[in-house]
């Protein structure tokens, strides 16, 4: 049997920002649970946001699932060990969401929601203007 499940998870290129690394940064010392093995991937731009969550939820011990940027938002699924303080966890959540939806995923700036083929991403007018100039798309493509 393989133990590949309890390797850290990859970037795909050597520049690309890695979420994982930067959230158990932030959880160190605190609380908060990460497992090698979960879903990790958050955009650059949107660290403030994250940086933001795990401060206000550090000291309760929860299990952070997943983090991702489906639908132009932060999602974040976790499991809590202390049911009195879900309440607050779920608040900070819904702010975290709320602030992705109009942070920039590449700077962290004033972004709005721009359709890109299939996908939604939230992006200032100065990202967009050179993601154009670029050619890039802002979506899984770039990585091709």
């Amino acid at each position: 049997m393989s133990d590949s499940y309890r390797t850290k998870p990859t970037s795909e290129a050597n520049d690309e920002f890695k979420a994982y690394d930067h959230l158990e940064s932030l959880c160190d010392g605190g609380r908060i649970t990460v497992q090698s093995f979960v879903k990790i991937k958050y955009p650059k731009g949107w660290r403030n946001i994250v940086e933001a969550f795990i401060k206000t939820c550090k000291q309760y011990p929860i299990e952070i699932k997943s983090i991702s940027p489906e639908y132009a938002q932060l999602d974040i699924a976790f499991c809590v060990y202390d049911k009195t303080q879900e309440v607050r966890i779920w608040r900070a959540i819904d702010k975290a969401r709320e602030l992705s939806r109009t942070t920039c995923m590449v700077c962290g700036g004033f972004g709005l929601r721009k359709n890109s083929g299939t996908d939604t991403i939230v992006i200032c007018k100065d990202c967009s203007r050179l993601m154009e100039a670029t050619g890039a798309t802002g979506t899984w493509l770039d990585r091709y």
